[in-house]
């Protein structure tokens, strides 16, 4: 053993995958990089892989998601995807009695609903993945 650390061994692990994922934690709460609370759940994530925080998702909010993708399901927008036991397809290719099935997915939901790209922005997220990943986190793509 050289002393090395896993990060380095091994460069697709997060810092928070490394044997000093705890100390770094307890010397970001020190230098006031993390709150309390932050520090709490990072320290979860590096032993269990997750943590739960919360979000502000009111019963309207979910209303307003289901509602949008019953709208994309009527719709089928040749410029988004969906998946359902496959590589992503149009969905104006979909079949919804073939397709919208349970583990079916729609692709970048956040760019035809508003509360999901509200969702997808959100400070809080942002910022634990941020934390998480120990660098500006981008929001990429997001699931249904």
């Amino acid at each position: 053993m050289t002393g090395e650390s896993s990060l380095c061994r091994n460069p697709g692990l997060i810092w928070l995958d490394d044997d000093s994922a705890k100390r770094l934690i307890d010397e970001k709460l020190q230098a006031g990089e993390v709150t309390p609370e932050e520090a709490e759940n990072l320290r979860k994530f590096a032993v269990d892989g997750y943590f739960i925080t919360k979000v502000s998702v009111t019963a309207e909010d979910a209303a307003e998601i289901d509602r949008d993708v019953d709208r994309l399901w009527r719709e089928k927008p040749s410029n988004l995807s969906f998946a359902y036991d496959s590589p992503p397809m149009r969905f104006s290719a979909s079949d919804e009695g073939a397709h919208r099935k349970p583990r079916y997915r729609i692709h970048e939901l956040h760019c035809r609903s508003r509360v999901a790209e509200r969702l997808t922005l959100d400070p809080r997220l942002h910022r634990y993945a941020s934390l998480i990943l120990g660098e500006p986190a981008i929001a990429t793509q997001s699931l249904y």
